[in-house]
């Protein structure tokens, strides 16, 4: 698994990714537009923006596969 990476590395394309504001980990996104003005901003998975700062993020982890699920 990757370490965290500073927020500024993060990418700005829609990816849901984990975000960690120093106290919590959650799974963020990058909404644009989400101001008149054309510019984006952090929000939460549920399409809301954030009202506080996200300091490091890193992508989800893979998906289980099906197949390890059925030999368990």
């Amino acid at each position: 698994m990757p370490d965290w990476q500073p927020i500024d590395t993060a990418p700005k394309d829609g990816t849901n990714f984990l975000a960690w504001d120093g106290k919590r980990v959650f799974i963020a996104l990058w909404l644009v537009p989400s101001y008149a003005d054309g510019t984006g901003d952090w929000a939460d998975d549920g399409c809301r923006a954030l009202r506080f700062p996200i300091i490091r993020w890193m992508p989800l982890p893979d998906l289980p596969s099906v197949a390890a699920d059925s030999a368990a």
